[in-house]
């Protein structure tokens, strides 16, 4: 288990967090304490997911959970776009950065799954009998 704050993921997901807070900040009023908190929230919820699936045996669920939180995410910053609050700009910024935490998370969670499906392979005795 590599340490919560030496993953590649931590450090992209947390430079997204600070650039979700400065984004939120900015926000107009009528939004900032619903759709901008609502965001910031869910931001810190994909912490949370990394560092359970960081530490956890069976990894999936925190899998599941993550992409779960961050496809709601991808969902409001959709709706900042549409209610014109993001600038193209901060739109790019953001779908870049997003396109990078869903590559790396996918790379991990592909290596698990092969790892694990490696690991029952042989625990079933699926390997070559000499």
């Amino acid at each position: 288990m590599a340490r919560f704050e030496s993953l590649p993921l931590y450090g992209i997901t947390y430079r997204f967090l600070i650039d979700v807070y400065q984004f939120t900040a900015k926000m107009p009023r009528e939004y900032k304490f619903s759709l901008g908190q609502k965001l910031q929230e869910d931001t810190l919820k994909l912490f949370t997911h990394i560092y359970h699936a960081n530490i956890a045996i069976n990894k999936t669920e925190h899998f599941n959970a993550f992409l779960e939180a961050f496809e709601l995410i991808r969902i409001q910053m959709r709706i900042c776009h549409d209610l014109k609050i993001m600038t193209i700009r901060q739109e790019a910024h953001f779908i870049q950065a997003m396109e990078e935490i869903g590559r790396q998370v996918g790379a991990w969670k592909k290596y698990y799954l092969a790892k694990v499906k490696k690991d029952e392979a042989g625990e079933t005795g699926g390997g070559a009998v000499l």
